[in-house]
Order: structure tokens, then C-alpha cells, then sequence
């Protein structure tokens, strides 16, 4: 009775290193309690300190761009892929710890809190674990890197039509363009929906479900906080659509191709799946913990500072450069998000329009979701940075610039 323990976020899911452990005697006593003698005594254990891998330059950032934005609800994340660690995550609207702690026992405190529970927009979410979306045309990504796993497409024959759309049965669904016959890098570049409805169809629904357990998207990503939710996707369906409807339909898997319908991902599993693509196929586990002082016992074990090895996506050389020309010129080249380009220093990137309703309800609280995934420099990358701006409309006007404003204020303080 009287400890403070931790109840949330990394408090939480670190509390016995941070809380330490009560000493205590083992005594004799009569049949009165008083003290005979003394057979034990064990002195407490002070808790260690905990050294996040938070950058405070780059988290203010994130939360001045959520508090910027349009909606003011969304995710601003950072990472660095060569090992995973977390420099920022923001999410909005977000709430006052402290309230928990210091309010819950006076009225003042009490009515706050259940202010936070009554609020629609959410504030005790974190959208970063638990926050589940459709990714729209960021899926795009690692879907490439599961056509070409898969021989789908190959370097030397990856072009396919776009026609403006496909026709499954009496239904047109339709691209934003009409972009030819492109190759993948080209598809990614101008984000050509026309071009994975057919890449979708080509890979069949089993193979976009082997690409969802390639990246890891039918599990958490191992982040070191409690609650993270587990993305869904049509492996997760599979067993549901066929049961009621009675097959899984080839217009599911073209939906499915773009991000939608059966596709909801959190946005750290997103941004993981997509720095391993900058990596080269090292996929790290996302967490905060630099390290714990002082140091615990070393071994993997018992040592809360043992990162895992990452999980290694298998690709030819070319294969990867295919794919990160087409990420690369999505923002260098004419693509969907050419006004966030940073002369001398390369963002490769993938911009992402989710619907959240059928188009003509799309407006006010159905507005389309905007998306941005990057890592930056481009083939050397240094930093990855996620947006996600809920009901905001077009993935290049909305997340792109809150990317941008993260690699600026990296270099800033990088380059002096």
C-alpha cells in the first residue's frame, strides 16, 4: 500500500525495473509481537532509471504538426531503421497523465477524467499501437516487395496495364489517372491504382496474405508498450467473407490491393514495414528503451537492454532498387509528393488517400484519411517519419508536409 506503480505506456510495461523492490527483516516474535530476534534482514533495491530513445526536438515537432493540422487528430512518428529506436510518437488529441495521478481522488479530478471517456474524438488512444486504419496507398509498398518475392513481376517484366481502372463483373473501379502500361517503379511513383488492381489479381489473395506475414502485419510489432492493437487484414477475414458469402471475390482482392476494405493497419506497424524496405529487408523491432542505469544483468534472458536481431525479408539487389526508384521518385521525380523535396538530402516516400466511406458520404467526419510513409537519405536512410492525419483529405497537402517539417528539423540540428 502507498507505491506508486506504473499503470500505463512505458511506466507500464517497465514497472519492475522501475519500481525497485522492498527490503524486509525476518524476525522472531512472542505471542505479544514483540521482537525477539533478528534472522534476516534484506535492504531495498532502488529502481533503475530508464534512458528512452526519444529525441525532444523531433517529439515537440510531431506534436506542433498534429497541433497544426487540419483535424488535429492523428499520428506523427519517427524511428530510426538501422535499430528500430523510437525518436518521437505523437498522437492527438492526447491527455494530461497527471490528472490520473494527482486529480483522481478530488472532484475536479474525477470529472476531468471522465471527460476523457465521454470525448469522441478519443484522447486516451494512443493512435500510434492502437489506432487501426486503412492504409490506402502506402499498402502499396510491401505489397511491391510481395510481387516481386513471389515472381509476380519481375526487374525485366514489371510493367502492367492501367487502363484507367478495372471492371470486375458490372462494377468499374477506377484509378485516379491513366498511366499506360508502367513499370513498378513508375506505379509507385504516380501511385497508379489501376496498376495493383491487376497486380493484386495476378498475386491472387494468398499471395497478398503470404506478403502480410512477410512484414509481420498479422501481429503486433513487439513495441515495448502495453495494449498494441494487431492490425487486420484478409488473412484475418479470410475465414469470415467465405463463410458468409460463400467465396472470397476477385473484387475483395482488388480492393485489398490498394489498402482497403479488409485492410486496417496501425500506423507503427506501417512505418516499420516500410523502413525495412529502406534497410534492405531488415525489418527491427520498434521500441523506446536506450537503456537502463545502472546496467542490469547482461544476457538475453534477464537484460531488459537486449535488442532482438531483426527479421531479414529476402530480396535480390535489384529487386530493392526497383522498388526504392519508384519510393524515390514519388518525391524527386514528378510523383504524388514533389513539393516536400529537400534539395541534397533524398526522401523516398509513398503518399496514401484512404477512403473511410463510399464515395459521396466522403465529407466532414468521413473525409478520407492522408498518409505519408518515408525514410530519408534514400538509400542510405538516416531516419523514417510516418504521418497520419484523420479525415483530412489528400495524403500529398496533409501528411506530406509533417514529414517534411521532422527531416527539417533533423537536419537542423544534424548539419548545425
Amino acid at each position: 500500500p502507498g507505491d506508486i506503480i506504473g499503470k500505463g505506456g512505458l511506466e507500464q510495461y517497465y514497472d519492475e525495473y522501475l519500481r525497485g523492490r522492498p527490503g524486509y527483516k525476518k524476525v522472531i516474535v512472542d505471542s505479544r509481537g514483540r521482537v525477539q530476534s533478528e534472522l534476516e534482514t534484506v535492504p531495498p533495491q532502488s529502481g533503475q532509471d530508464l534512458v528512452t530513445t526519444i529525441d525532444l526536438d523531433l517529439q515537440m515537432t510531431a506534436e506542433d504538426q498534429l497541433a497544426k493540422s487540419v483535424t488535429k487528430r492523428g499520428v506523427v512518428g519517427a524511428m530510426d531503421p538501422n535499430n528500430g529506436e523510437i525518436l518521437a510518437m505523437a498522437s492527438a488529441p492526447s491527455f494530461d497523465p497527471n490528472i490520473f495521478v494527482k486529480g483522481a481522488s478530488t472532484p475536479e479530478g474525477r470529472k476531468q477524467i471522465a471527460e476523457y471517456w465521454k470525448d469522441e474524438t478519443r484522447p486516451l488512444l494512443n493512435r500510434a499501437i492502437q489506432g487501426r486504419y486503412p492504409p490506402g496507398s502506402t499498402w502499396k509498398i510491401p505489397e511491391s516487395v510481395g510481387a516481386l518475392q513471389e515472381g509476380a513481376i519481375t526487374v525485366a517484366h514489371s510493367n502492367m496495364l492501367c487502363g484507367g481502372g478495372i471492371t470486375i463483373g458490372n462494377k468499374l473501379t477506377r484509378c485516379m489517372g491513366n498511366h499506360g502500361s508502367p513499370p513498378l517503379d513508375t506505379a509507385i511513383t504516380r501511385s497508379c491504382d489501376g496498376y495493383y488492381y491487376r497486380l493484386g489479381l495476378k498475386m491472387g489473395i494468398e499471395g497478398i496474405i503470404k506478403m502480410v506475414e512477410t512484414f509481420g502485419f498479422d501481429k503486433r510489432s513487439g513495441i515495448d508498450l502495453p495494449n498494441e492493437k494487431v492490425p487486420q487484414t484478409p488473412k484475418t477475414w479470410m475465414k469470415y467473407v467465405v463463410k458468409h458469402e460463400g467465396k472470397w471475390s476477385d473484387i475483395r482482392t482488388v480492393y485489398a490491393s490498394i489498402g482497403q476494405d479488409t485492410v486496417v493497419v496501425t500506423p507503427i506497424s506501417m512505418l516499420r514495414a516500410v523502413s525495412s524496405v529502406g534497410m534492405r529487408g531488415k525489418e527491427y523491432i520498434p521500441h523506446f528503451l536506450k537503456e537502463f542505469r545502472p546496467i542490469a544483468a547482461v544476457g538475453e534472458d534477464g537484460d531488459p537492454n537486449y535488442i532482438p536481431a531483426p527479421n531479414v525479408i529476402e530480396l535480390q539487389p535489384a529487386q530493392w532498387e526497383l522498388v526504392l526508384k519508384g519510393m524515390w521518385g514519388v518525391v524527386n521525380a514528378g510523383g504524388t509528393a514533389g513539393s516536400i523535396r529537400i534539395p541534397g538530402f533524398d526522401i523516398a516516400g509513398k503518399t496514401g488517400t484512404a477512403q473511410v466511406a463510399e464515395v459521396g458520404k466522403d465529407t466532414g467526419k468521413n473525409k478520407d484519411h492522408s498518409w505519408f510513409v518515408s525514410f530519408a537519405p534514400a538509400y542510405k536512410p538516416e531516419m523514417s517519419v510516418i504521418a497520419l492525419i484523420e479525415n483530412s483529405g489528400f495524403g500529398a497537402a496533409n501528411a506530406a508536409p509533417a514529414v517534411k517539417a521532422m527531416y527539417e528539423s533533423y537536419l537542423s540540428r544534424r548539419d548545425g
